[in-house]
């Protein structure tokens, strides 16, 4: 069996976990699924979703991966009891619960995250449960991660005006891999702290044990485009292989 390290998203915010996991971990191997050809998830269905969902874990299973961290929030709330039945061979680590752990439980907070993971209600119910008192305030990323794929500065800008700025609030929750891209630009019009998910994932591979083998990243569409994202981004001269 190998002991690979799979990571899972639709796209660059999933690379952003294989980064500093690569970074940190550099006696472990990881393996970035990026499932280009779905993106973005935020406004599928449920049924659609978890379509989704089953041929990417099936994917892990034929590269002999069995360790998989679900670096989506918008998959990770799919992640019920019946659900994780279905994958009993596999071990699935959601964002949802570790980054939960970073959040003040005495202060406000604002949810920015997709459509699906915001409908799910998994955030608002633990946040509310921890301080019933405190004020939770939804906004949700119209096609941002798409926006954030796609480098449309001017798109985002608008997108960060109209609906962060308004909102004055002393933490807010990334509850997105990629919303961490454009953390420069949410500070121009906001003092608040800003919670993403990247170290604390990415610090739950230590669990897990070493391997010799070679991390890798895959795409499930356009793999040449998604290094160029890459590069553009991080300016990281990585190979992507087709899925």
């Amino acid at each position: 069996m190998s002991n690979r390290i799979g990571i899972f998203d639709s796209g660059i915010g999933g690379y952003t976990i294989y980064k500093a996991c690569v970074e940190k971990y550099p006696h472990h191997a990881f393996v970035l699924l990026a499932d280009q050809l779905h993106l973005p998830y935020g406004d599928k269905s449920r049924e659609d979703l978890l379509d989704i969902f089953d041929s990417m874990m099936n994917a892990f299973r034929s590269l002999d991966i069995h360790v998989v961290l679900i670096a989506c929030n918008t998959m990770s709330s799919l992640l019920t009891k019946e659900v994780r039945t279905k994958y009993e061979d596999l071990t699935l680590i959601s964002i949802i619960e570790p980054t939960l752990s970073l959040v003040d439980d005495g202060l406000d907070v604002l949810i920015l995250a997709t459509q699906a993971t915001l409908s799910s209600n998994i955030y608002q119910r633990e946040l509310i449960s921890k301080n019933p008192q405190r004020q939770v305030i939804e906004v949700w990323g119209r096609n941002l991660a798409k926006l954030i794929e796609e480098g449309d500065e001017d798109a985002i800008e608008s997108f960060i005006n109209d609906y962060i700025a308004p909102h004055s609030v002393p933490q807010i929750l990334l509850a997105c891999t990629h919303y961490p891209l454009i953390s420069h630009q949410i500070k121009k019009v906001s003092d608040a702290i800003l919670i993403d998910s990247i170290e604390v994932l990415s610090r739950c591979a230590k669990d897990y044990p070493p391997s010799r083998e070679s991390s890798m990243i895959f795409a499930t569409s356009n793999p040449q485009g998604f290094q160029s994202k890459i590069k553009r981004l991080f300016q990281d001269d990585v190979q992507v292989h087709s899925l």
